[in-house]
């Protein structure tokens, strides 16, 4: 049987949700704050009351159902919440109030650290706006046409890699001279094989572990701050919606590796200067010491439409970087082009009239 919850004011029993501008947890209902550890505090002393505290939590048992989608009953309503198997925080469809499904967030499940929202909704959807100025090739209309059908905090879980990496690198360089007397025009190639090597520690190299999330647009919403980091507590989840884990540490070292041996070829690469030209030949990085850590990063999901047509953005919920496919209008990009075709052709008659 799995247990889920709901963290209730200890005041009047109402969900909370937790506040990113505030940084708290707060009660709609008698306006009431708690920081995360109290809450979390006041549930472990409820847990060890007999037969529970119906005003703080209530526990339900998970009922396995087809194709591994499981029936859990909402702590506040009673309604029937239908969820995948990675589901770890989910909305009551009735009530609307967040339901922490706590067997996937527990045991080897539970997350070692988190990132706290602090971006709230209305700070997402002003970023976009924001985000929208500015672009010569969208569409004139699209911000007045633009129609919002959900604005979604939810949390990623994410793998943090730390490593130490020690690569070797050679290249195919050259140095080209050029000389003139009153007969000839000199140049001279001299051709060198250089050598590189160098080591470089990595601190919380991310890797999310969702299969749902896309990979492309997760790491394009990086960096995060991770002096705002946080000992896991539910509590930051109140209000939002959160997967566990699909994707396991193994599979996501792949992708993370891959990021610390392109990192380092191009350190060393940064170091071959002087030269002409300069050519990759071989390489070659070795990564040990490597630790992992399991987190919960804050993202914003917008999603729109227009004109029939669906857009995505994501927002980083730390430090409000935006990143989606804008779309383009035909008709400013012919004329944008149209003026830089007509300024190019015009230094040019320039030039020629001097000449």
């Amino acid at each position: 049987m799995e247990e889920i919850r709901n963290h209730k004011c200890p005041g009047c029993g109402s969900p909370l949700r937790f506040d990113a501008g505030a940084q708290l947890l707060v009660c709609d209902a008698c306006g009431s704050r708690f920081d995360t550890s109290t809450v979390e505090q006041y549930d472990e002393a409820a847990d060890g009351i007999d037969g529970g505290d119906a005003s703080t939590w209530e526990t339900y048992g998970g009922v396995p159902w087809e194709d591994g989608v499981a029936v859990h009953v909402c702590p506040s309503c009673g309604a029937e919440i239908v969820t995948d198997p990675t589901t770890a925080v989910t909305k009551c469809p009735y009530c609307d109030n967040v339901t922490v499904i706590e067997g996937n967030l527990s045991g080897v499940l539970r997350p070692d650290c988190v990132i706290p929202f602090s971006v709230t909704a209305d700070d997402a959807r002003r970023l976009m706006a924001e985000y929208c100025k500015n672009k010569p090739l969208l569409p004139k209309n699209f911000i007045n046409e633009l129609h919002i059908e959900e604005t979604q905090g939810l949390y990623i879980p994410f793998w943090l890699f730390d490593c130490r990496a020690d690569g070797r690198a050679t290249y195919l360089a050259t140095k080209v001279r050029h000389w003139s007397d009153s007969k000839y025009n000199y140049t001279e190639t001299r051709r060198f094989r250089v050598y590189r090597r160098g080591g470089m520690s990595f601190s919380k190299i991310p890797a999310d572990g969702s299969r749902k999330a896309d990979d492309t647009m997760m790491e394009s919403i990086e960096p995060y701050d991770y002096r705002g980091m946080k000992e896991f507590g539910t509590g930051y989840l109140s209000g939002f919606v959160a997967d566990k884990y699909d994707v396991g540490a193994d599979e996501s070292k792949a992708r993370a590796d891959a990021r610390v041996k392109n990192s380092v070829e191009t350190a060393l690469l940064t170091t071959v200067i002087g030269y002409s030209s300069v050519i990759p030949t071989g390489s070659s990085v070795k990564i040990t010491d490597g630790t992992v850590r399991y987190a919960m990063l804050p993202v914003w999901l917008l999603h729109y439409t227009y004109r029939g047509e669906r857009f995505t953005y994501a927002i980083n919920g730390q430090t409000g970087r935006v990143v989606g496919k804008l779309p383009i209008s035909r008709g400013r990009a012919a004329a944008w082009f149209a003026g830089i075709y007509a300024a190019a052709a015009a230094l040019v008659a320039l030039v020629m009239f001097l000449l």
